[in-house]
């Protein structure tokens, strides 16, 4: 379970990086400004994500038996 939460963590917040660096630059149009924001965000919002992941790990609502 957590070699899952691992790779849906890293997966995610690829696309989300990608995200987070296009949007950036379309409204600043500075390349350094948005691969700052990306960069920042990746590492962030990947510990904060992973965390979520392994939470809902523990909950049992909605899991079948």
């Amino acid at each position: 379970r957590t070699q899952r939460s691992i790779v849906i963590t890293i997966t995610f917040r690829g696309l989300i990086l990608i995200s987070n660096f296009t949007i950036t630059y379309i409204l600043t149009g500075s390349l350094s400004l948005a691969t700052g924001v990306a960069s920042a965000s990746f590492f962030v919002n990947t510990i904060i994500y992973y965390l979520h992941e392994r939470v809902w790990n523990i909950v049992t609502w909605g899991k079948k038996k």
